[in-house]
């Protein structure tokens, strides 16, 4: 079991590790962010010190009962490290805990490895892998009813939610692909004089809006990560666009819910009314979730 602290920076990865059992250490620096290169050579170089020590195996201290077994669910991250991200890791940072036989399984709901763990008290499990007590079922003072494991908080959710929570998210992105893959047909027959000026044109337009708001939103954050300190971490045309963008997004699907409403006796292809005033309240939804984690009109440099 290491000691160790690790860290990192734009372009550069380092750890500093020591095995006091053993009296050996050692410490990895790389200019570069790649994660994977930092475990593949972390995994090389801990292997050959650990190439001639016993291999150690943890078992089982007691047995699983009804108590222990209130633990099993689902669970949702409440500490981010950066809270301007937390409306994302909440969605998809859900974990669940069950049990097989007598060992705890913790895993990602969307994938990853599982961690397993083995009950030493009421709420205390040890790693698997570790021996050490790395998972514990508290009470917390503000959030009640907690499981800390590792450096993470998490709280019990129930399924509805977080499976309502992703068909939304699932829905959102059907929704917005669809609009800007029917845009070259709308094209094509508002050319041929299929489709009338004004509340048709409009009905379609801010559905479709959103969804190019929501791709460059999503290009800006991509291309801001390449330099975060400087696109970023101060006013740049990256962060300043990405405040507007968010700004527009929830301004466009406000005025795709006005236009559905005004334009719902108007004659037009009922299929196509009903995806946009689906779309604009789908989209309106997003943006009251996303106004509550104050995403809409973010300065991320703030």
């Amino acid at each position: 079991m290491y000691r160790e602290h690790n860290g990192g920076v734009n372009g550069g990865l380092t750890v500093f590790a020591y095995l006091p059992e053993a009296g050996l250490g050692h410490a990895i620096m790389i200019n570069s962010g790649s994660g994977a290169a930092y475990r593949e050579i972390s995994d090389l170089v801990r292997t050959y010190e650990t190439r001639n020590m016993p291999q150690t195996t943890f078992t089982k201290e007691m047995e699983v009962n009804d108590q222990h077994r209130q633990i099993e669910g689902l669970y949702q991250p409440i500490n981010p490290r950066q809270n301007v991200a937390y409306f994302i890791e909440r969605v998809f940072g859900v974990r669940k805990l069950w049990f097989e036989n007598d060992t705890l399984v913790m895993k990602d709901l969307l994938g990853g490895e599982p961690a397993y763990f083995f009950p030493v008290t009421t709420g205390g499990y040890k790693s698997q892998k570790t021996g050490l007590v790395s998972l514990v079922q508290v009470r917390d003072p503000l959030a009640e009813e907690v499981v800390h494991a590792g450096s993470s908080v998490i709280k019990p959710v129930g399924s509805l939610m977080v499976f309502g929570t992703l068909a939304v998210v699932a829905l959102w992105c059907v929704l917005m692909a669809s609009s800007l893959l029917f845009f070259p047909v709308w094209i094509v027959r508002k050319l041929r004089g299929k489709i009338q000026p004004g509340a048709t044109i409009r009905v379609r337009l801010w559905p479709l809006l959103v969804s190019v708001s929501v791709v460059a939103f999503a290009g800006l954050i991509t291309v801001g990560f390449a330099d975060p300190f400087k696109l970023l971490g101060k006013p740049s045309a990256v962060s300043i666009g990405i405040m507007l963008l968010s700004a527009v997004f929830a301004v466009f699907s406000v005025l795709g819910i006005y236009s559905c409403v005004v334009a719902r006796n108007t004659p037009m292809n009922r299929v196509v009314y009903w995806h946009s005033a689906v779309s604009s309240l789908v989209h309106t939804m997003v943006v009251v979730y996303l106004l509550s984690f104050g995403i809409i009109g973010v300065r991320v440099w703030a």
